[in-house]
């Protein structure tokens, strides 16, 4: 096979959630999905399931650090995400593996609390934005990073503005859980200081168990593929609204899932 003809790899460096809603699961299959073959760096194992963490088992260091190498000395990685940072060590050898591999794109899913409201990720995760093309920060996950309350759209514009002054990276800063928006969920992109209003269509549908996982891996996906961020972030929000149109749930236990939904 031809180098033009190879197919994209991309890395994900996230947490091994076994309901496969989440962490590495979920982005491999989103990478396969798109196109793209996926590696991935498991940061610790989490006894996972919809609205429950029963425990969390951190990677060791050194293991953290086997699977990073192993994988940047195998596979041309074009593009990568982190999830779930689970330790400040995992955070300081990401920092160092990326300033030593500046040319893979970063995507960052500033991921500090789980869905089911246990902490997962540190603080400290700021530590790797300069090095990120890009972060996804929620509502909550920019207000812990920014020590401050987003309400209204003018917050998270200024919010998105602030990351990018802040760290030189772009920013997309996910509204789904912001009151004020209603009729449709809107994002902002901060890209070299400018700022884009994305909206799409609010559904009425249950809260949906790692859609931030999986959008992040949808972006990293097509900047693997070559894609610019904008369009990136453009088809990855495409796919999202259509994955979550058609997602699938499990009568028990009672467990949805964005991803796992059939392509027509």
């Amino acid at each position: 096979m031809s180098a033009e003809n190879e197919i994209p790899v991309a890395l994900t460096i996230a947490g091994f959630d076994g309901s496969g809603g989440a962490g590495v699961l979920a982005d491999c299959r989103t990478f396969e999905r798109l196109g793209v073959y996926g590696t991935g760096v498991i940061t610790g194992v989490v006894a996972q399931s919809p609205g429950t963490i029963a425990g969390i088992e951190v990677t060791s260091p050194g293991m953290f650090q086997a699977q990073l190498d192993e994988i940047i000395s195998s596979y041309p990685v074009k593009a990568a995400k982190t999830g779930a940072l689970l330790s400040l060590s995992e955070i300081e050898i990401a920092v160092v593996f990326f300033r030593e591999n500046p040319e893979i794109s970063l995507v960052i899913d500033p991921v500090l609390i789980a869905t089911a409201g246990d902490q997962l990720g540190h603080r400290e995760i700021d530590w790797l934005f300069p090095a990120a093309e890009l972060i996804t920060p929620n509502i909550c996950e920019a207000e812990t990073l920014l020590t401050g309350k987003i309400e209204t759209m003018a917050d998270m514009e200024s919010a998105a503005l602030k990351f990018y002054e802040s760290y030189g990276c772009a920013c997309l800063l996910k509204g789904g859980h912001l009151d004020c928006c209603t009729e449709d969920m809107v994002d902002i992109l901060c890209e070299n200081g400018e700022i884009e209003i994305l909206a799409s269509p609010r559904l009425e549908i249950p809260e949906l168990h790692g859609t931030g996982c999986t959008l992040s891996a949808a972006i990293t996906a097509g900047l693997a593929q070559g894609l610019s961020l904008r369009e990136s972030v453009i088809q990855a929000r495409a796919k999202m609204h259509e994955w979550m149109k058609n997602f699938h749930a499990w009568s028990q236990p009672a467990v949805t899932h964005a991803l796992n939904a059939i392509d027509e």
